[in-house]
């Protein structure tokens, strides 16, 4: 992987559940745990529909470096966009980069 292809600065957050006092719900706040540098790609509509076990409201694939304990119970905070883990992909199982396919909060 070319460095120069992970432009994006991604903040990759952990969600906890805030207990509300008597009476009231739990609330999730999100805490960024670390900042990566990654890129950020639409998926093509043809992507999307080949994509087989892929939701269809998937929309793009992020590319890192590799982060141990990144599961799809985390999230990434791209500027002000926020995209839901999906699937997570370690290529070619060698440690090196994860491919992330995700979906944006609207």
């Amino acid at each position: 992987m070319e460095s120069g292809k992970l432009r994006h600065s991604l903040a990759i957050q952990s969600a906890t559940e805030v207990e509300g006092t008597i009476g009231n719900a739990q609330s999730v706040t999100w805490a960024t745990i670390t900042t990566v540098w990654g890129s950020v790609r639409p998926l093509s509509t043809k992507e999307v529909t080949n994509a087989q076990g892929i939701d269809s409201s998937t929309s793009h694939q992020i590319t890192i470096r590799y982060y141990a304990g990144l599961t799809t119970k985390h999230r990434i905070l791209f500027g002000s966009r926020v995209f839901n883990i999906m699937q997570i992909q370690n290529r070619n199982e060698l440690n090196r980069t994860i491919n992330i396919i995700a979906s944006e909060n609207v």
